[in-house]
């Protein structure tokens, strides 16, 4: 899959609805891409670099939201026993 800086998915995928109004555009697209890609290397480059980013921002992201949530489940069962043990102590 390929994204362009602005995130849009820009690769275009075969035709396949004839039915379609855009049919005859997007499948000249479609047969144009490949020539597009062998005139601009470095674009098609840039694209899939900014997509390889994209997903690997997106997994370090949950991957870290996941740790924290993970964390925070396991400590909650002990927040009242620290709560209450410090008002305990200060009442006696």
């Amino acid at each position: 899959m390929r994204f362009d800086a602005a995130g849009k998915f820009f690769c275009c995928h075969r035709a396949t609805d004839k039915a379609d109004p855009d049919y005859a555009k997007k499948r000249k697209e479609f047969e144009e891409y490949p020539g597009t890609g062998g005139k601009e290397p470095l674009a098609v480059k840039l694209a899939d670099t900014v997509g390889h980013v994209r997903v690997a921002t997106n997994f370090n992201c949950d991957s870290r939201t996941g740790y924290l949530v993970l964390f925070m489940q396991a400590v909650s069962p002990f927040s009242p026993v620290v709560w209450c043990a410090g008002r305990t102590l200060a009442i006696s």
